[in-house]
Formats: C-alpha cells, structure tokens, sequence
C-alpha cells in the first residue's frame, strides 16, 4: 500500500491535465472525500502506509472521474455559495461565484424598496424564482430576507430532488420549491401590497457560443440551463413580455457582452427604467 504522500504525488500527477493550476488543492479534496478524513488527519498521517484498502479504491475511482473531466463538484456532491455548503447532484447546474452578486444586489434593492429603517415591511415582498437548480438563489434570499415569501420552478426533477434536499439542510420556514414549467402556471392575483419579484440565472448562452464551452460544463451541466437560444435571450425575452405588468422589479445575471441587446430588448417592450 502507498502512503499518503505517494498518493497525494500520484493523484496529482494525474490531475495535471484538467486542473493544471489547482492540481494540489484538488488531489487533496479528492483524497479526503475518499477516507473522510479532517486534512488535520491527513497531514498528521502523510506518511504513514494507507491500511484502508476499500478508501483506496474510492479514491482511485473519483480521479480517474475528475482526470476524465467530470467537474470536481459533481465529484465532492457539494458547493459553497455565500460562505454556506449546499449539495450538489450530477446534471445539476452548478452555482458560480458571480451567482453570489445576484443575490447580494437582489436583496440590497429589495431590502431598500421593501422594508423601512426599523426592518419592518412597508409592502409585501413576494419573489419568484425561475430555475432554480440547486436552490442556492432563493434560500439565500430566504436567509437574508426572512419576512419575503419566495416561491421557485424548475422542469429538471433532478434539480427539484436536489433544491429539496438543500431545503431540508438550511431549513427555511418561507421557500417553496416547485417542479413545473415555470410559463406554464399561473401566478397568484397581486394584492394592492404586494410587491412581485422576478430573481433568476437563465440560460444565457448563445447557441454559437455553446459549442464553444468547455467539455467539463458543456458534456456534463444540463443543457437547459445553459443554452439560451440564437442570441442567449429566449428566456430573457419570455418573462419581460409575459409577465410585463405583473412583477414590479426583474433581478437577472446576464452574459458578458449581453448588456446592450437586454436594454434594447427593455426599450422595445416599453420598460423606461433598468
């Protein structure tokens, strides 16, 4: 049997090709997942001979996953948004740190439009989420705006599987997940204090651009939550003329280089502010 140190060395050897920056770090948390061990643990045990021989072979099973490509999340079944660990199935989309500016501006705008100086509501705070994936977006909202109702859709049963999972781990009292399409129901009738709110991260890459990703996103992330048509908008373009007069305020993330076709896209269905 090798020990630690020799396992650590071959592991990342191997994981030179797909993570040639990040191939310590990684070797690591692959080696820890397999033993579930503290890295105190494995430090203290570097260079002790391996005597878990079942570990061992879970080990070599995941690096030669993430050698092939598999992204390391997938691996791990976890990501960390916002300083908070959520779960984290395969075919999953898989949350990005841009994802967390979403939230922090969503909940500053709606936090200055909603509450007053005391926190307390001046209207009711409703928020919608569309695709919710793991549910990281709207049970982060849930934290930080605790007196906001939020109501979420997704399509993928995956993606509800997982959400609910995340639910049942953080334990929110004003989130629910729905399986659904999320142009196909109908929204409850806006009460006069009502204040509706759209927060999503569509699919927004363009179909061109798609063929373009890297095969670690492209081969493995679920299609739906990537591709957003000719030019990124579909789903852009869907909820801003559905929905027109019923949510008081769109939250989105947007692509790089998106800006301009998006305003365009406001101007033309008569948005005057954005």
């Amino acid at each position: 049997m090798p020990t630690f140190f020799e396992l650590l060395q071959d592991t990342q050897k191997k994981l030179k090709s797909v993570s040639d920056t990040g191939a310590t770090l990684e070797a690591e948390q692959l080696i820890l997942h397999a033993f579930q061990c503290s890295k105190a643990t494995f430090l203290s045990n570097l260079h002790q001979a391996i005597d878990n021989a079942d570990a061992l072979e879970r080990c070599y099973e995941t690096v030669q996953q993430r050698a092939t490509g598999m992204p390391l999340n997938y691996i791990l079944r976890d990501v960390i948004f916002l300083g908070q660990r959520y779960h984290l199935d395969p075919g999953v989309f898989i949350p990005r740190p841009e994802t967390e500016l979403l939230v922090q501006k969503s909940t500053q705008v709606i936090q200055s439009t909603c509450l007053n100086s005391t926190k307390a509501l001046t209207k009711q705070c409703i928020i919608y989420e569309l695709g919710f994936g793991t549910g990281v977006i709207s049970l982060s909202l849930a934290k930080a705006l605790p007196q906001a109702k939020i109501y979420a859709w997704d399509i993928s049963s995956k993606a509800w599987n997982c959400a609910k999972k995340n639910q049942r781990l953080h334990n929110p009292s004003n989130v629910h997940f729905s399986l659904g399409d999320f142009f196909k129901i109908s929204l409850p009738v806006k009460k006069t204090h009502d204040y509706a709110v759209c927060v999503s991260n569509p699919p927004y890459i363009a179909d061109d651009d798609f063929k373009a990703l890297d095969p670690s996103v492209r081969d493995y992330e679920p299609i739906q939550a990537l591709a957003g048509g000719k030019e990124g908008l579909d789903v852009y373009t869907q909820l801003l003329v559905k929905y027109k007069h019923y949510f008081n305020m769109f939250c989105f993330e947007i692509g790089m280089n998106q800006k301009e076709k998006l305003d365009s896209l406001l101007i033309e269905q008569g948005y005057d502010q954005y």
